[in-house]
C-alpha cells in the first residue's frame, strides 16, 4: 500500500473558489497558506485566513475554501487512504466569525502544544485525534548549528516543508540546501537515513508526517522531569520511552562543531 501523503498547491486569481461547500467520509484534508488569504466556511461559519495559517478540516465536517487576492498560494496535504468529496449546496446562511473561534485552525506561530529544548522549540499544528488517529503535524524550529537526524527504519515517506531559514538536508549520502527558493518541499523516501542541518537564524520548518506518538512521548518527558528527573539520565527509561511511543527513526539531535 502507498504510504505517502499527497500535496496540491493551488495559485488563482482573486475570489475564486479553490474548494466548494463539500465534505469527505474518510481522510483529513489540511490547508496552509503561504501567501495572501483566504475565506474558510465550515459548519456554516466563515472566518478569513492568512499567511502561516493553518486549517484542518476532518472527515464529515462541511466545508468550502476561496481565495481573496490574487497570488495567493495555499497547499493542501491529505493523507493516505483520503476518499472522494461529497458535494454539497452551498450553506443557506452562515454567520462570521474570529478564526480564533474555530479549533480547526492554528495561526502562525501558534500550536495546540509548545515544548522547549536547548536549541530545538517542536509546536504541534495538528494532533492525531484530528488526522484519523494515523499521524500528527509538527513545526521544528532549530538554532543555527543544530543538526535533526533520522535512520532508515521508517517504512513511510517523509514529507517536509522548510517555513524560514536554510538547511542543509543530507538524505542517502547525499546533501543539498532547501529553503534558498522559499517553501521548499523535502521528500524522504522510505526506508533512507536522512539529516536536517540549521545554517542560519529562524530556521523553521513542518513535519506533515509524524507517525511516531511525539505528542504523548513529549509529555512523558515532561512528567518525568516534574517527578523524577534522574529517570531522564537512564538509557533504559529513554528506550522505554521510545518503545512505547513508536519511535524508530529518530537518531540523534545535537550541535555541530564547527
Amino acid at each position: 500500500m502507498d504510504k505517502s501523503n499527497r500535496i496540491i498547491e493551488y495559485n488563482v486569481s482573486g475570489n475564486d473558489r479553490m474548494a466548494r461547500y463539500h465534505y469527505a467520509c474518510k481522510g483529513a484534508k489540511t490547508y496552509i497558506v503561504i501567501k495572501g488569504s483566504a475565506r474558510a466556511i465550515l459548519n456554516g461559519k466563515a472566518f478569513i485566513l492568512t499567511e502561516g495559517d493553518i486549517f484542518n478540516a476532518e472527515a464529515w465536517c462541511p466545508y468550502s475554501l476561496s481565495l481573496l487576492e490574487d497570488d495567493t498560494i495555499v497547499r493542501e496535504i491529505s493523507g493516505v487512504g483520503h476518499e472522494p468529496d461529497h458535494i454539497l449546496p452551498d450553506p443557506a446562511s452562515c454567520i462570521d466569525v474570529d478564526k480564533a473561534e474555530i479549533g480547526a485552525v492554528i495561526c502562525k506561530d501558534e500550536g495546540i502544544y509548545r515544548f522547549k529544548e536547548k536549541g530545538i522549540t517542536l509546536l504541534l499544528k495538528v494532533g492525531r485525534w484530528q488526522l484519523d488517529g494515523l499521524r500528527e503535524i509538527w513545526e521544528f524550529r532549530l538554532k543555527n548549528g543544530y543538526r535533526l537526524a533520522f535512520n532508515d527504519r521508517s517504512d513511510r515517506e517523509g514529507l517536509y516543508m522548510i517555513r524560514g531559514g536554510l538547511f542543509r538536508v543530507e538524505v542517502g549520502g547525499k546533501e543539498y540546501i532547501a529553503g534558498s527558493n522559499g517553501d521548499d518541499i523535502v521528500r524522504i523516501p522510505a526506508e533512507t537515513a536522512y539529516s536536517f542541518t540549521a545554517l542560519s537564524d529562524e530556521c523553521v520548518m513542518l513535519d506533515f508526517d509524524v507517525s511516531c506518538h511525539l505528542f504523548r512521548l513529549l509529555e512523558m518527558v515532561e512528567a518525568a522531569r516534574d517527578y523524577f528527573p534522574e529517570k531522564l539520565n537512564e538509557q533504559a527509561y529513554i528506550d522505554y520511552l521510545f518503545e512505547a511511543n513508536k519511535v524508530v527513526t529518530f537518531e540523534s539531535f545535537e550541535k555541530e562543531e564547527n
